[in-house]
């Protein structure tokens, strides 16, 4: 008697997503001229042009939200300490979203200077 194999069962949702999110913090190396250069504040380390295009796409415009994520990322002592949080914010402003990965990437990439 033959007997049955159940086919695999589909790859939960949120486990695609995470591997999208895992693919935001990919180390590429930095394409910037001067490496990567340590940033000490990432408050200070932004231009405004930075600011408008990160409240713009990565924080559905609020600002505040902005800032405090900054003081925030500031203050966490490392990179590893810091990526929970920035894997929150990308999973709830959806930063795999195609219009808004490079500017996640961008971002993501300031971070990582902080803690260079």
């Amino acid at each position: 008697m033959p007997t049955y194999t159940a086919p695999p069962a589909p790859e939960p949702e949120h486990s695609t997503a995470s591997r999208e999110i895992n693919a935001l913090f990919l180390d590429e190396g930095s394409a910037s001229p001067f490496g990567r250069q340590a940033l000490p504040d990432l408050t200070r380390g932004l231009t405004i042009n930075n600011r408008v295009l990160f409240a713009r796409d990565l924080f559905n415009q609020d600002t505040d939200l902005l800032n405090t994520t900054l003081r925030t990322l500031n203050s966490s002592g490392s990179f590893a300490a810091a990526r929970p949080v920035l894997e929150s914010l990308a999973r709830r402003f959806d930063w795999v979203d195609e219009s808004k990965r490079e500017t996640a990437g961008e971002f993501i990439e300031l971070v990582r200077r902080r803690y260079a």
